[in-house]
């Protein structure tokens, strides 16, 4: 599924293609003072001879130039990273090699890029690794870190990072180890590095082991403008009940805190900041909640209206605009359908709720986008006639919600990644 600058926790399947289709908006979410427009033509982003994998990302600059990642695969594992970019104007540029060989698989590849135009890359091989680009300059040398697990800083198992970069050029990735890479065995680190301008990538990662019971979600990560950092991620406790917690950085790391806790989920959360607002939305319980804070204080967690069982391994994905104003889109069990509902949280706490799946099938994987301007976007899967489409809803700040989703996918899958 493509994302567009959301934050989205989601599981890591993986199966191989021939094509990529990917569309973008003509005008870009993030670009001051514009409309938001419809979307273009659908567009095959793989070169005719590659093989790519599922997971393609897609991120804009606030310039509105789109940016689009993705991995070739290679029979004999040596996958390579690429990236294409188009202007506001189109088209698509040539495939661009990213230099980040590691010699062997590539696997929950994951990107970021800030208004100013940052790129930074995240990915999984035998060790979390990340690169970055700065706006007009030239790729850095590739960061790696071994996953410390039960046998020694080598021996850990490495899972699907989240990353993220604000306008000031911080940035930061986060991931979770299996104590193992063979058999059946339990998450049990979360670990975190951050990067500054002045001081580079930290050498050592951040770890953190709050889960009694070795379960711990995949985590999310977030940048705000004044280069603040939170990190959000679920553990199980002993009393196999699921939490919340956080983990923020300014000048230097604060210790996990937890942020609430009702009933079990593995899925991971969700969370996003712009202008001094953060807000985070899990599920727990069968129940989706979000938390905001504001002014740098949190609030108490809120139950979102229209709770149901989440479904689909995914979890919510989550963004915020200028005014402080928070969307959690999600899929959810409504009865004996999948939907996808879309809840708005304004400053001051009230809420809003809105289906944004009408076609009475099951639906998954959304992502939503917003600007500062509040302007919105989501994405998703829906499935029907045994068959996977993805479709797009676009809401322009002051206007309603489309009376149904727009297909944005002309060759269809038997399959939702």
């Amino acid at each position: 599924m493509v994302g567009i600058r959301s934050r989205v926790g989601r599981g890591a399947t993986w199966r191989r293609t021939c094509l990529v289709v990917a569309s973008v908006l003509t005008l870009q979410l993030g670009l001051p003072g514009r409309a938001l427009a419809d979307w273009t033509t659908v567009e095959n982003l793989a070169a005719p001879s590659q093989v790519i994998l599922p997971g393609m990302r897609v991120a804009y600059d606030g310039a509105g130039n789109a940016y689009a990642v993705y991995v070739e695969y290679s029979a004999s594992l040596n996958d390579k990273i690429y990236l294409r970019e188009r202007p506001p104007s189109g088209p698509w540029g040539a495939p661009e090699l990213v230099p980040a060989d590691t010699g062997s698989y590539v696997r929950d590849l994951t990107m970021d890029v800030n208004d100013e135009g940052d790129v930074v890359i995240a990915f999984r091989s035998w060790g979390e690794h990340v690169i970055r680009r700065p706006a007009g300059g030239s790729w850095s040398a590739i960061t790696s870190w071994n996953s410390p697990g039960s046998g020694g800083p080598a021996s850990g198992c490495p899972l699907e990072p989240s990353v993220a970069v604000g306008p000031d050029g911080t940035a930061a990735v986060a991931w979770t180890v299996f104590d193992s890479c063979n058999g059946l065995v339990s998450r049990w680190r979360v670990l975190a590095a951050a990067f500054t301008p002045a001081d580079g990538w930290e050498t050592t990662p951040q770890i953190w082991a709050v889960s009694p019971k070795d379960v711990n979600s995949q985590p999310a990560v977030a940048v705000d403008g004044d280069g603040s950092i939170t990190v959000a991620f679920n553990a199980r406790n002993a009393s196999n009940t699921d939490q919340l917690w956080t983990v923020e950085r300014d000048a230097t790391w604060g210790a996990p805190v937890m942020r609430g806790s009702v009933g079990l989920s593995s899925y991971p959360p969700g969370v996003a900041s712009r202008s001094g607002t953060t807000v985070v939305a899990w599920y727990s319980g069968g129940f989706a909640l979000a938390i905001v804070k504001t002014g740098g204080v949190w609030g108490t967690p809120v139950p979102l209206p229209g709770n149901a069982a989440p479904t689909g391994g995914f979890g919510p994905s989550v963004a915020v605009d200028g005014s402080g104003t928070s969307s959690v889109a999600r899929s959810i069990l409504d009865g004996s359908t999948i939907t996808v509902k879309m809840t708005t949280i304004a400053p001051g706490g009230a809420t809003s709720e809105k289906q944004l799946s009408t076609q009475g099938v099951p639906s998954a994987n959304p992502s939503i986008a917003t600007n500062a301007e509040g302007d919105l976007a989501v994405v998703w899967d829906e499935f029907g006639s045994g068959t996977y489409t993805a479709v797009a809803a676009l809401k322009p700040v002051g206007a309603s919600w489309p009376l149904a989703p727009t297909p944005i996918t002309t060759a269809h899958s038997d399959n939702n990644t």
